[in-house]
């Protein structure tokens, strides 16, 4: 199943590389997490993918599964579901307007 998550994220790290890698995030529309210390997430909305493929356990699992770092803005309801067979590509990101990431989702199984 294929679908299209909307994030809005907000990345935090050296003060002295974040304005250097704004800009740098801005001209090439793709995501680098490396030199980051956090990513925090909020949902803005899940496209193409009904409840049951795509809960909060779910969303957990894929965020938690792909990214180091990070923290998540909305609080996740239930355990996360560490096996669920959700993933992303952030080279398949594409930055757009207000910080937020829209990613394309698939179910691997």
């Amino acid at each position: 199943e294929f679908g299209r998550l909307c994030i809005r994220y907000t990345l935090s790290g050296p003060s002295n590389a974040l304005s250097n890698r704004e800009a740098e995030l801005q001209a090439r529309r793709t995501l680098r997490l490396q030199e980051f210390t956090t990513l925090t997430v909020t949902v803005i909305s899940a496209r193409g993918l009904s409840d049951a493929a795509l809960g909060r356990q779910a969303f957990a699992s894929l965020l938690f599964g792909c990214l180091r770092y990070m923290t998540v803005a909305k609080p996740v309801v239930g355990e996360p579901q560490w096996d669920t067979p959700f993933a992303f590509d952030l080279d398949q990101a594409e930055l757009g307007p207000s910080n937020r990431l829209y990613l394309t989702v698939w179910d691997p199984s």
